[in-house]
């Protein structure tokens, strides 16, 4: 977002819901439209005290009272400021955890890095079924509505090109398009990397 505040970006499809309608408050977009969502998941060793289908809150916190190892993408992307949400409403500042890895990185890297450390992370479900070797890591919280992961589109106001911005966004909000994302990804994984809004 940052992009289209400096007037380096046409349109953006982004996944930081909160940044994107403060973008359009601060009149850096008209409006913002609903394209897609998916859902963050937190993945690691599991085993243990993981496998008794704890909730989101008992996860978070049990993974920062043991200190266990926590990768975190650290790149202000979408998935990072989530991250940082769920450690803000319990209260916990995860840089003064003796376990939190700040990778610095996108979400490949970064969990290959937990996969090599044993360690947790947030990932978005996308990400984590075409990642080549999770190694051990596996699903240890998924579900809660807190992890919901909307993406939206949003022409910046600024742009040199408006037709082309709203061309983008007419054809990503099209029937063909909205199909093409709902059924993208079934047949390599299972199910489609993506859902689209009714």
């Amino acid at each position: 977002m940052q992009l289209g505040r400096d007037g380096k970006a046409d349109v953006l499809l982004v996944n930081a819901r909160a940044g994107e309608d403060r973008f359009v408050e601060e009149g850096y977009a008209e409006m913002r439209c609903d394209v897609m969502y998916n859902d963050f998941l937190i993945v690691g060793p599991g085993g243990g005290v993981f496998s008794q289908n704890l909730n989101l809150e008992q996860t978070l916190i049990y993974i920062y009272e043991y200190a266990l190892p926590f990768v975190s993408r650290g790149d202000d992307s979408g998935t990072h400021i989530k991250e940082l949400q769920l450690w803000e409403a319990l209260e916990y500042v995860p840089e003064e955890n003796s376990g939190y890895i700040s990778a610095g990185q996108g979400m490949g890297a970064t969990l290959g890095m937990a996969a090599e450390l044993e360690a947790f992370t947030l990932t978005d479900r996308a990400a984590w079924l075409t990642y080549p070797d999770v190694g051990n890591l596996m699903i240890v919280c998924e579900g809660d509505e807190q992890l919901l992961n909307p993406y939206g589109v949003m022409a910046v106001s600024s742009s040199p090109f408006p037709d082309g911005a709203q061309a983008f966004i007419d054809w990503i909000l099209s029937p063909d398009a909205q199909w093409m994302i709902s059924w993208y990804g079934a047949e390599d994984f299972g199910q489609p990397l993506f859902c689209v809004y009714d």
